[in-house]
């Protein structure tokens, strides 16, 4: 049968109380909702005798102040030989300090973890509202000892998010605020700045490069007078539709005696909310990252090259031999990138030495794709020549250096 709720008690109360009234007894038991032990009392108005289950202990005896001491999760059993039987009221004693300590240490955590700045900026305002609302509910709540129902206000999913005891819950919030993201940003262009090769829908892709005899330093800013004067070649392609990608991308390249130089641009409507999670090279493409990739085939040499890049700087590189093993640890090349991020896009310019991929000069012409992986791949990944697999050699495109 069933026991029905006292004084409006539940899982959001310090105790909840059940009481079932059957032929000539009121059977109820108290129960502790929470991972604290409590303390308190039941104010009860009675006629007769009460005892506890299953020991059948005489407790109390007609209108008392039963005392309750609960073990974390515990839960105590009575019955009353009575169906005169109300319980009036119920009370808890003050939570230990320690207890309270660590229930207002949520609090502090998650006020800790949505100030920080890449955090914060990617918050929508009724997101803050919200949480804003909830974290003062919590804490007027505990001022009231009313911890179980701090607790549950705490605990409820969009709150309790925010909680970073487990280091992977920054990456399941930043991966939430993106799909959030996706509702509103369905689309972002390069900017009219940008100076780019006219559109073209050819499968074959085909970029010249020019080459250059000045320095060029690497900071992500592209003011050199040879990047000034090179479009960028757009048009990458969504890997899963076969239609243009949503949020433009463009790249363009230059060589000189004993380098390759790269510059990419990258289009986004709110660039706040960029995913840059990987502390390292071995996480990059399973962080939910906003990553820029680039392969490159000298044929001849029966290896290509794989380069990788997040927003921060992390970089990644692998070797590929073909028809056997990719080389992580054993591939150190050394190369480098710089990132500058504006407000509707971002800019990744890259250098890499010829040795690195095997080359002691500049070739005629290598085969070649760039990737662009858009907040981890909610959106999905674009490639500058059309394929559906990054690492399938055929669709590459033809980077051609004009010497």
């Amino acid at each position: 049968e069933l026991f029905k709720p006292v004084l409006n008690t539940g899982l959001d109360t310090n105790l909840a109380i059940r009481q079932l009234t059957k032929e000539d007894a009121t059977w109820f038991y108290v129960a502790n909702p929470c991972q604290w032990p409590v303390k308190g009392a039941l104010s009860i108005q009675c006629n007769g005798p009460i005892y506890s289950v299953p020991d059948n202990e005489k407790k109390a005896q007609g209108n008392t102040s039963l005392a309750i001491n609960l073990e974390p999760f515990g839960i105590a059993a009575f019955y009353a030989k009575t169906t005169s039987f109300k319980i009036v009221k119920y009370q808890t004693e003050p939570l230990d300090d320690d207890w309270v300590e660590r229930i207002e240490g949520v609090i502090l955590k998650i006020k800790e973890f949505t100030g920080k700045p890449n955090v914060s900026v990617r918050l929508s305002k009724s997101a803050k509202t919200s949480l804003t609302k909830s974290l003062n509910q919590a804490e007027a709540l505990i001022a009231k000892r009313e911890y179980a129902h701090a607790w549950s206000v705490l605990t409820h999913p969009e709150v309790w998010l925010y909680y970073i005891y487990e280091p992977s819950c920054e990456r399941k919030i930043m991966k939430k605020i993106a799909k959030d993201s996706m509702k509103s940003n369905l689309k972002a262009e390069l900017p009219k700045s940008c100076r780019r090769i006219p559109r073209s829908s050819s499968k074959h892709r085909i970029l010249q490069i020019k080459k250059t005899d000045k320095p060029v330093k690497i900071d992500g800013i592209l003011n050199e007078k040879d990047w000034e004067t090179t479009l960028f070649s757009c048009d990458f392609w969504s890997w899963d539709d076969n239609k243009m990608a949503a949020f433009e991308t463009g790249v363009k390249m230059l060589f000189d005696d004993k380098n390759l130089y790269l510059a990419f641009i990258c289009a986004d409507k709110d660039t706040n909310r960029i995913l840059a999670l990987a502390k390292g090279e071995m996480d990059i493409f399973s962080s939910e990252d906003d990553v820029m990739a680039m392969l490159l085939y000298p044929e001849d040499k029966g290896c290509y090259y794989q380069f990788a890049l997040n927003t921060r700087g992390v970089k990644f590189d692998q070797k590929n031999i073909i028809r056997g093993k990719r080389l992580y640890s054993q591939y150190q090349p050394e190369w480098k990138c710089a990132v500058k991020v504006h407000p509707e896009y971002w800019v990744a310019e890259v250098r890499i030495p010829l040795k690195e991929i095997g080359l002691e000069k500049a070739p005629n012409w290598m085969k070649g794709n760039f990737l662009r992986v858009f907040r981890g791949k909610l959106v999905g990944n674009s490639f500058w020549s059309r394929t559906t697999n990054a690492h399938s050699l055929g669709n590459f495109g033809v980077l051609k250096f004009n010497k």
